[in-house]
């Protein structure tokens, strides 16, 4: 009961979570924004993504799935599975561990084949 609290763990009753309001921001003029989302079940991965311009209309969308993979794994390769020609990206992601590994590099040796062609 002590230690819970330094990991993070509540042992009592969670309070309802009050609503937050989210924003879906533009990117810069002349790039695009790339929103993407992954999915496992049974070790089985897929991942999607929608693609828009800087006045938010939609340029592309895809779907892939991915056989037998982590939840990282499927998040880099949902990243990469965008490749349409298009340059100068804006990449969000809800995984904070892919975005960390894009930025500072690292991460598990299952990733870093994905992570160099990003």
């Amino acid at each position: 009961m002590d230690i819970a609290p330094l990991f993070g763990i509540s042992l009592t009753s969670p309070s309802i979570p009050s609503t937050i309001l989210v924003y879906w921001r533009t990117s810069l003029v002349g790039s695009y924004k790339v929103n993407t989302d992954e999915y496992v079940k049974d070790r089985f991965a897929s991942g999607c993504g929608i693609i828009r311009d800087s006045s938010g209309q939609c340029v592309h969308t895809f779907f892939s799935s991915y056989g037998e993979c982590s939840i990282l794994e499927a998040d880099f390769k949902t990243i990469l599975a965008q490749k349409i020609g298009l340059s100068d990206l804006w990449i969000e992601s809800d995984s904070t561990l892919a975005i960390h590994c894009i930025i500072r590099g690292g991460g598990p040796w299952s990733i870093q084949a994905t992570l160099s062609h990003i």
